[in-house]
């Protein structure tokens, strides 16, 4: 908005420093660039005149593209904000890999319809748009739909791959899958025509005796290369847009660029005489499924490391909370020092190794949580530890040394005041050893807190 202020400023500016001839002569050479881009223009249309009737014949309209696109838009809407938080992200269908890899394995799909941000959501819609015109009409809407989940669905899995523990959206990857179509699309049809090209001159050579290339009648349909010029500028900037800010991994928008190009040179071999059979399709859809089941095996099941994490912080404020509720009653005399240990032994303890088997039971522990699951268990031994210290010195706290009543000497009573005070230093040095021990597994703790 800003720059549109300033650019009219400087227009205006630069209107009223001119003279009236100056004025008069850019409002002629105006008109006449407006003329000649409007002749343009008007050429162009002309010119594309067969092909939208050839388009028109083949696939009178276009019915997947508008579908898809209304979905889209209806999931946009009806999501609150314009850039949502992960958890409504998912809550709307978005991919998490241990939501996703233990039995959500739809998310694959509706990940494909939920965008991060209005930006992306419009990039996208621009671009699903411009190319499902002309390729959901050439290819035909079998093959559309096909290629279309067939791409964003491999490039679901391999995103899983390679960030398994990010709430994503997969809105681009279809549109990745149909420009890689497009792109076979093209090549069968320049390697069609630099076919049909060398037979006409081959034919006129031999009925001349001369190697003069004579114009092509080629009855069969071939997409013009004013319609792969429009594609390409639009993808060139879904592309950049995408490999900048979206939300997929690299690996995944090329998998299902990669997806899109070998499905069309398995269907499209002969585009240019008509859509592809049903059968064909069929076999493409199932060869599809077969390359992303066998894609998702590997990482089916991927452990949901957030919850026990979330359970390993609580741990530390529930027990702490019990102890110094038994610790209250000791200061007020309800409770003796031995049976505080006894807590911490029959309640805290307890509590402790049972967390610590459920995070020691976990099974594929995604790669970017394997640190944070070392942390909560060097936390759980090193507070364990602390606990089993603590519960010992308040047993030493408690226990005297035993006096002989016989002996009632002054050397007696030395040596009596020598063993409580050697004990009293043992309590002493074992609470020490627990703050220290306590400290340091705070420190772990502190580093799996959210």
């Amino acid at each position: 908005m800003v720059l549109i202020l300033f650019l009219g400023v400087v227009l205006y500016f630069g209107w009223r420093l001119t003279t009236p001839e100056s004025r008069a002569q850019m409002a002629q050479q105006l008109m006449a660039n407006t003329r000649m881009a409007a002749a343009i223009a008007q050429r162009h249309h002309a010119d594309r005149a067969p092909f939208r009737e050839q388009l028109r014949s083949r696939t009178p309209f276009a019915v997947v593209m508008p579908a898809l696109v209304a979905v889209s838009l209806i999931t946009f809407v009806r999501m609150p904000g314009g850039a949502p938080d992960p958890a409504t992200l998912l809550a709307w269908g978005g991919s998490f890999g241990p939501r996703t890899t233990n039995g959500e394995w739809w998310r694959i799909v509706t990940s494909m319809f939920v965008h991060a941000t209005t930006m992306q959501f419009l990039v996208n819609t621009i671009s699903l748009v411009t190319i499902g015109l002309i390729l959901e009409r050439y290819v035909g809407p079998l093959t559309f739909v096909a290629v279309y989940l067939g791409g964003g669905a491999l490039a679901g899995v391999v995103n899983i791959w390679s960030r398994p523990v990010a709430v994503t959206s997969a809105a681009s990857a279809p549109i990745f899958a149909l420009y890689g179509l497009a792109l076979s699309c093209s090549a069968w049809n320049l390697i069609h025509l630099r076919r049909r090209a060398s037979q006409t001159v081959d034919a006129t050579a031999a009925e001349s005796n001369e190697t003069v290339a004579a114009p092509i009648d080629d009855a069969t349909f071939s997409l013009p290369i004013n319609a792969f010029t429009r594609l390409g500028v639009s993808g060139l900037l879904f592309v950049l847009y995408s490999f900048a800010n979206d939300g997929l991994s690299m690996s995944a928008e090329l998998a299902a660029l990669v997806t899109g190009l070998a499905a069309g040179g398995l269907v499209t071999v002969r585009i240019y005489d008509g859509k592809p059979s049903p059968r064909r399709i069929g076999a493409l859809a199932a060869a599809a499924a077969v390359v992303t089941i066998a894609a998702a095996v590997p990482v089916r099941r991927l452990a949901n490391v957030k919850p026990e994490l979330e359970n390993v912080v609580a741990l530390e404020q529930r027990t702490v909370a019990a102890f110094n509720a038994a610790n209250e009653r000791l200061t007020k005399g309800r409770m003796t020092a031995p049976a505080l240990a006894q807590v911490i032994e029959h309640t805290i303890l307890p509590d402790f190794e049972s967390t610590d088997c459920r995070l020691k039971s976990l099974e594929r522990v995604p790669a970017e949580q394997q640190p944070l699951v070392a942390k909560a268990e060097e936390y759980l031994q090193l507070r364990s530890q602390s606990w089993r210290l603590r519960a010992d010195g308040l047993r030493k706290a408690g226990a005297i040394p035993d006096r002989d009543p016989k002996q009632v000497d002054v050397v007696a009573d030395a040596a009596w005041r020598v063993r409580a005070e050697s004990q009293h230093r043992k309590y002493l040095a074992t609470f020490g050893k627990a703050e220290s021990t306590e400290r340091a597994s705070l420190e772990a703790l502190k580093q799996i807190s959210p």
